[in-house]
C-alpha cells in the first residue's frame, strides 16, 4: 500500500495526480544520492562523489548510513594489482544533513566516523568533513517532460581525518582522510520518466598545498592539484520501492613533494607523485515507508570497471535511513 499522501484521489485532476506521483518518485530517487556516496580510496574513507544535497521537494533532510567494507586488492601506480594476504575491514558511520534556507538556496554537511581493522589492530575516528552550498539552477515547477531538474553546488572538504602524512598507527590504520583542504564545484541533474529515473553528477575540485615535516626534520610542501568525480545512475520505481544502479569514476592528480633546502631559501622536487583512479559500481534498493521516511540498502564494488591506479579496492554494503521534512 502506498503512503496516504501518494495514493490516487479521484477528487484530483490529472495534473495534480502527476505532480504527486512525481514527488513520491523523487523522494525515492533521493536515496540514490546516499547509495552513490562511495569511498574515493578504500583505504581512507575520505572522498565524496556526491555531497549532502536536496534534489527533491523537501525543505530539509537528515540521514544516517552504516557501511561495511572489505579491502580486497591494492593497485600500484603502474596499474598492477596485488591481492591482500590479510583482510582489512572498514566500518563507517556517516551523518548527512541538508536544509533549504532561501527559496532555491541550500546548505549541507557530511561527517563520517571510520573504524579500520587489520591483523588484530584497529583505529577509529573522524574522517574528512564535507560542506556544500547548493543552488537550484533548473527547477521543475512545470514538470517539463524532457528538461532535467538541476542543482549546482560548491563543496568544501576540511581535513578533519588523519592522513598518510601524519599517520602514526601500525599499517597506517589511523588514516581516515586525504589531509588537504579542497574546494570544488559541480552539478547534479535528475529526471523522472514515468517509473524510470536517471541521475548524472559532475564535480571538479582543487586541493590546496600543505607543509609537512618529513623524517629527519626536513620540511616539505605537498602539491595535490586537481581532482574530479563523474557519476551516472538509473532506477525503476514501483510506488513505495526503487531498484537502482550507479557507476562513479574518481580521479586525483599526482601529489608532488617539494623539499625545502638551505633553510627554506630554495627547494627541489623530490617526488612527482602518481595519479589516482578508481571506478565504483553500485546497486541499491530503496523503500519509502511514508512520505517523510525512507530506508536504503546498497552494495558497491571497486573491482569491476575502469583502470584503477595508485589505490586500494574493496567491496562494501551500506544500510541508510533518511528523514525528510517537506516544504
Amino acid at each position: 500500500m502506498m503512503p496516504p499522501f501518494c495514493q490516487s484521489n479521484s477528487s484530483l485532476n490529472n495534473y495534480s495526480k502527476r505532480m504527486i506521483l512525481r514527488f513520491c518518485s523523487t523522494i525515492i530517487l533521493v536515496a540514490l544520492l546516499s547509495s552513490t556516496k562511495v569511498f574515493a580510496a578504500a583505504c581512507c574513507g575520505g572522498g565524496l562523489t556526491l555531497p549532502a544535497l536536496i534534489v527533491g521537494d523537501e525543505d530539509a533532510k537528515f540521514s544516517v548510513a552504516i557501511s561495511h567494507t572489505q579491502i580486497l586488492n591494492d593497485v600500484g601506480p603502474d596499474g598492477i594489482w596485488y591481492s591482500r594476504d590479510r583482510t582489512e575491514l572498514n566500518e563507517t558511520l556517516r551523518l548527512d544533513a541538508a536544509k533549504i534556507f532561501s527559496d532555491r538556496w541550500q546548505a549541507g554537511a557530511s561527517l563520517p566516523v571510520v573504524r579500520r581493522s587489520l591483523a588484530e589492530q584497529s583505529s577509529a575516528g573522524f574522517g574528512d568533513l564535507g560542506m556544500v552550498l547548493g543552488y537550484e539552477v533548473l527547477p521543475d515547477w512545470d514538470y517539463n517532460p524532457w528538461r532535467p531538474h538541476g542543482t549546482a553546488f560548491l563543496d568544501l572538504v576540511a581535513p578533519t581525518g588523519v592522513s598518510n602524512d601524519t599517520s602514526s598507527a601500525p599499517f597506517t590504520l589511523d588514516v581516515r582522510g586525504r589531509g588537504y583542504w579542497s574546494l570544488g564545484a559541480g552539478t547534479v541533474l535528475t529526471k523522472i520518466f514515468g517509473r524510470f529515473d536517471t541521475l548524472a553528477s559532475l564535480e571538479v575540485h582543487h586541493s590546496f598545498v600543505r607543509t609537512v615535516e618529513l623524517d629527519g626534520g626536513t620540511r616539505a610542501t605537498l602539491h595535490p592539484g586537481y581532482g574530479g568525480a563523474l557519476t551516472f545512475g538509473s532506477g525503476y520505481n514501483d510506488k513505495k520501492w526503487r531498484l537502482g544502479a550507479a557507476l562513479s569514476w574518481l580521479y586525483e592528480d599526482p601529489i608532488a613533494t617539494v623539499d625545502a633546502l638551505s633553510g627554506g631559501s630554495s627547494s627541489s622536487l623530490s617526488d612527482a607523485g602518481n595519479a589516482q583512479r578508481v571506478a565504483t559500481a553500485s546497486l541499491s534498493y530503496n523503500y519509502l515507508f511514508e512520505k517523510d521516511y525512507s530506508l536504503s540498502l546498497a552494495v558497491a564494488d571497486q573491482t569491476l570497471f575502469g583502470s584503477p591506479a595508485n589505490t586500494s579496492l574493496g567491496r562494501s554494503i551500506t544500510l541508510s535511513a533518511e528523514k525528510h521534512w517537506l516544504r
